[in-house]
């Protein structure tokens, strides 16, 4: 019996402080809340505080007995979600949503907390207890203003300038014949976002910022685009190849296709693809059907010699100082170009590529005679890097012969079916005329083409036929 009494006392005594605990806690909480009232302190402690005294508020809100930091928390759980707010920002039928905070807005909640707690802080003892109470009385209150990281918006309204913008349209540039000169033709101008306009209308209405309608200024197509036309008007590289005039049909070929490139007109920046322009090697165009190579042999076929054509510009490319996108060599030394420096060609197949490099359009000049096949590359003489090339011989591989028999032939006799060609490599390299710099343009190595031969069977030994028939 008493030891239940007693339990129960335990329990009694157990309950009075778990409540008085509660109570405390609520206290606690509740002074948290509201900060510690200054009616509670002296002047000298009141004088000492740490706190913001009461009526130093910022947008309404009193931090009576609160340390500047808890303040500073305090507003930022209240009003930085307000930071998420989108801004649309238009242009014609687009429409780019960025937050605030996307831009690098931010409220100033150090400077104004820093007020806050300032207030009632300097001058003398009777000064700053005067100003207290009357603070207490008549708030002085401060509203928070959104301040700007300026690295940050301008990351973000780059974004915005990458959907609004249309880039002028230069309509490139022709090769007029009768003037004999380039002609720039009209272009169609374009728009890009104005970005210190637009960082000035966000800045000047950050407080009340709405849907903003992106500035533009206006892009032009180049003003001087004739006169950098003009400016075309020298040689800066040229190429030169001979051939067998009597050899008709081939002749024929290099000059329809040498003068389908007559006046073309390579603008800045752009690329040029032989193929794109001389197409397929047919009949109605005017190619006739000459020996091609195909492979390591030399098999008829339409456009034979246009390989010489693109050889012979790609001479004038490589002294002109551009950039080569495609070359192929060709299986074998040709007659007509150094090793290293020859470039062939098959529709479909393999091209010669070259990019212009400069700011400025360069034009393709042909010119045709029998026996001769020229080009010319003309552009600025004043910007233009003008080259010389050579290649250099770096080794040899012997070909090998292969003999087959074929009865058709008489005992002892031989034929070539195959002609053997030596292997052999080339480096090649363009010399800049101005700087005396080499450029290292590649190697190209030519294949072994082994002799085949045919042979007849050999011959019986007569002498043993001889010494047979006497027996």
């Amino acid at each position: 019996m008493k030891k239940s009494k007693l339990f129960a006392f335990i329990l009694i005594l157990i309950s009075i402080q778990l409540l008085e605990s509660s109570c405390m806690n609520f206290k606690l909480s509740e002074s948290k809340n509201r900060g510690i009232s200054q009616k509670s302190l002296s002047k000298s402690e009141l004088l000492k505080s740490l706190a913001i005294y009461k009526g130093s508020t910022i947008e309404g809100i009193d931090f009576e007995g609160r340390a500047r930091l808890e303040a500073k928390k305090i507003l930022i759980e209240k009003f930085d979600k307000d930071l998420d707010k989108k801004i649309n920002f238009i242009h014609e039928n687009i429409s780019i949503p960025l937050s605030l905070r996307d831009m690098g807005f931010s409220y100033d909640y150090d400077e104004k907390t820093w007020e806050a707690f300032n207030l009632g802080r300097s001058g003398s003892e009777e000064v700053r207890l005067e100003l207290i109470n009357s603070i207490s009385k008549k708030p002085i209150d401060r509203k928070l203003s959104l301040i700007i990281d300026d690295e940050k918006l301008s990351q973000s309204l780059e974004k915005i300038a990458e959907n609004v913008r249309k880039d002028p349209v230069q309509n490139g540039y022709t090769y007029d014949f009768e003037l004999d000169k380039i002609i720039a033709k009209e272009g169609e101008g374009g728009y890009q976002t104005d970005l210190e306009t637009l960082k000035a209308i966000i800045k000047e209405k950050k407080d009340s910022l709405s849907d903003i309608v992106v500035p533009t200024k206006e892009l032009t197509v180049n003003p001087d685009s004739q006169k950098i036309a003009d400016s075309v008007n020298t040689v800066i590289g040229s190429g030169e190849t001979s051939f067998n005039a009597g050899f008709w049909e081939r002749a024929e070929n290099i000059r329809v296709s040498s003068e389908a490139l007559n006046g073309y007109v390579i603008g800045p920046g752009e690329t040029f693809s032989f193929n794109g322009v001389i197409g397929d090697t047919t009949s109605d165009k005017g190619y006739q059907e000459a020996i091609v190579l195909v492979g390591t042999k030399e098999v008829p076929g339409m456009g034979g010699g246009v390989c010489q054509t693109s050889t012979t510009l790609y001479h004038a490319a490589l002294k002109a100082g551009l950039e080569i996108i495609e070359r192929h060599p060709h299986t074998m030394l040709m007659s007509y170009s150094r090793g290293g420096l020859d470039a062939a060609i098959e529709n479909g197949l393999i091209d010669l590529v070259l990019r212009n490099p400069y700011d400025f359009p360069v034009l393709i000049k042909s010119y045709y005679e029998p026996g001769t096949v020229y080009f010319d590359i003309l552009g600025d003489p004043n910007k233009a890097n003008t080259y010389s090339i050579y290649s250099e011989f770096i080794s040899e591989t012997p070909f090998k012969e292969e003999d087959i028999l074929d009865n058709s032939l008489e005992p002892g006799e031989k034929k070539v079916k195959v002609w053997g060609v030596n292997g052999s490599g080339y480096a090649a390299y363009r010399e800049n005329n101005k700087t005396g710099e080499d450029q290292y343009l590649g190697d190209t190595w030519y294949p072994v083409i082994n002799q085949v031969n045919l042979v007849g069977r050999e011959i019986e030994n007569t002498e043993e036929q001889v010494e047979g028939s006497e027996e």
